[in-house]
């Protein structure tokens, strides 16, 4: 019964969408991963200011309009790198957007 509901309610979303013509990106701010070095699940961000040499990038960065995590909603459309930058360091989990604010300063992205 719930796979029903939830098929029909992602239809009736994805409709809705394509109506607005608005692209939306829906995450935690947080997952869990296995740090090798000490073989325990630990938090990362899923805002990250570099993707990993050969991840898979399946939507151009013009093409997102708004991102979204628990911690509120990103509008990106029209934005530069700068500000692109300082919107999604705002919706990253509290502990880690110093670490993202620094790491942009270094990439020089602000």
């Amino acid at each position: 019964m719930s796979k029903i509901i939830f098929k029909e309610h992602s239809q009736q979303y994805r409709k809705a969408c394509e109506r607005a013509r608005k692209s939306f990106i829906c995450l935690r701010s947080i997952a869990h991963a296995v740090d090798p070095t000490i073989g325990e699940k630990v938090e990362v961000s899923t805002i990250v200011p570099i993707i990993k040499a050969g991840a898979v990038v399946t939507l151009p960065r013009a093409n997102v309009d708004y991102v979204v995590t628990e911690f509120g909603i990103a509008n990106l459309r029209g934005t530069n790198i700068k500000e692109r930058v300082e919107a999604l360091i705002g919706i990253a989990h509290p502990k880690f957007r110093q670490e993202l604010l620094e790491e942009a300063k270094k990439l020089q992205y602000i």
